[in-house]
């Protein structure tokens, strides 16, 4: 069992080698997103961003789960590594290629075309070399060596982006892109195995023990999942057999600038997971708590700030990112920006509870979310179109925020349950600073942030302490890396 406390220095490198990968990682894909939606045009980028949906429905299954089960266990038991890469990569090959099967089978039987069926059996090429990624990053997150994390996948990002826009702009198909993505996470794999296997070669030994028991412990994290994937992915499958997929397309371009941030706060929340679980198996409750409840307020103002900046420049931002033709992505990012302070505050609440062994309290609350979500889009889908699903996704959120909190309340007695609320007050009084204050955006914007960020201090949610305290360990971190070692 571990003992070790991460350090506010090595989660703040953990956090900002996350962010900054995820940031370069999600602008690469949005440029490929791009030069679909500026050069194909709608249609096509509905059935790109269909075949992602379905594609994610399907890889949780090549997953089996193993990413959950391996940064809280090897967090806790370093010397274990090696053990777990190998039978969690035999467990999630077997699993990749049923999955990337049902995959296929699923398609045919839906009756899709012979187009979007060759586009389905090109992203079903990526599940395999996917899963193997996942497990080998799964150790060296655990690790807490997120930064190696950082280089390896700015590099494979950096390479698929150049090959994905040349190959769009020489006129290949939609299927390409995703071989091509297939071929960057098999070279993704190998720089991963590399690290974690170190120079020598190694030879294992099947446990079929400990791979039964990896098997059953992976049950509930499978299930949770798969549901999440369809939880996430529900919104553009549900629109893409309602409506049109030009619909699809303008939905997408909204939905998709939503989610490159709501991607930030899983990549930052990484960075805690680690010290979160070997607090909690260890019991230092008072190491868990000062971790968690800071981190909570942090979430709910930033997630706060963001939905603020994207409703009152949605009109803008869609208008510089997409060319003609996406004037209703305007409404839908204006709705849609307010799932920001639910997702950042979903994202720490739902790893706290993983962190802490309660899994199966996470899964019921994933399948809640679903049928929440399934029932708002069937029934505001076809009378709102593309926008009744926007407000069906946030009310989705909505019910997984009330649910992710009320557990963490009673499960572990951290109560934070007045933080985001206070956050919402603050960012209410701005908004209508912002509607009724005449004057041009570059005026009433900023106006607008101060009004909020002044509010936030009103109320005491955040304090002149808090500000000089980050700073000094700002400093302190700056100096000891400046020091000579």
């Amino acid at each position: 069992m571990s003992s070790r406390t991460s350090s506010l220095h090595v989660i703040l490198r953990n956090a900002l080698s996350m962010v900054t990968v995820t940031i370069l990682e999600r602008v690469a894909g949005f440029a490929i997103f791009l030069a679909i939606a500026r050069w194909l045009g709608p249609d096509s980028l509905g059935s790109y961003a269909m075949a992602f949906s379905f594609l994610a429905v399907f890889t949780p299954i090549a997953h089996l789960g193993q990413r959950f089960i391996l940064i809280r266990e090897v967090a806790r038991s370093p010397e274990e590594s090696e053990r777990y890469l190998f039978h969690s990569s035999l467990l999630t090959t077997g699993a990749a290629i049923a999955s990337a099967l049902a995959m296929i089978l699923t398609a045919w039987a839906l009756g899709y075309s012979h187009g979007t069926l060759v586009l389905l059996i090109a992203a079903a090429t990526t599940l395999w070399p996917e899963s193997l990624v996942d497990v080998a990053e799964s150790v060296v997150k655990a690790w807490e060596r997120m930064e190696l994390i950082g280089i390896f996948r700015s590099a494979i990002a950096a390479s698929r982006v150049l090959v994905s826009i040349y190959l769009i702009a020489k006129g290949y198909s939609l299927p390409t892109i995703f071989v091509a993505l297939a071929i960057h996470y098999a070279a993704l794999w190998v720089l991963y195995l590399t690290l974690v296997l170190k120079p020598k070669a190694r030879s294992f030994e099947l446990d079929r023990t400990f791979m039964r028991r990896l098997s059953i412990a992976s049950t509930t994290f499978l299930s949770m999942s798969i549901l999440s994937a369809l939880y996430k992915n529900g919104d553009v499958l549900i629109l893409y057999h309602i409506t049109t997929p030009a619909d699809v397309g303008v939905y997408s371009a909204a939905s998709r600038l939503v989610r490159l941030v709501n991607l930030l706060s899983p990549a930052i929340v990484l960075a805690l997971v680690p010290g979160l679980s070997a607090a909690y198996g260890d019991r230092r409750m008072q190491d868990f708590g000062h971790l968690f409840r800071p981190s909570f307020r942090a979430f709910a103002m930033a997630g706060t700030f963001v939905a603020l900046v994207s409703t009152e420049l949605a009109r803008p931002i869609v208008s510089i990112t997409y060319s003609s033709g996406y004037e209703g992505a305007v409404a839908i990012l204006r709705v849609l920006s307010w799932t920001f302070p639910l997702a950042f505050a979903n994202a720490l609440l739902f790893q706290t509870l993983v962190a802490s062994d309660q899994e199966r309290t996470s899964l019921r609350i994933v399948a809640v979310n679903l049928v929440v979500l399934t029932v708002f889009l069937f029934l505001l889908t076809p009378r709102m179109g593309a926008l009744g699903a926007a407000f069906g996704v946030f009310l989705a959120y909505t019910a997984g925020f009330i649910q992710n909190l009320w557990h963490v309340h009673i499960h572990l007695s951290m109560s934070v349950m007045d933080v985001l609320p206070r956050a919402l007050v603050c960012a209410a009084v701005s908004i209508a600073a912002w509607m009724y204050t005449p004057g041009p955006q570059a005026v009433t914007v900023p106006a607008s942030m101060v009004i909020y960020m002044a509010g936030l201090f009103a109320i005491r949610l955040l304090k002149w302490d808090d500000v000089r305290w980050v700073g000094s360990k700002v400093v302190a971190i700056s100096w000891r890396n400046g020091e000579p070692r």
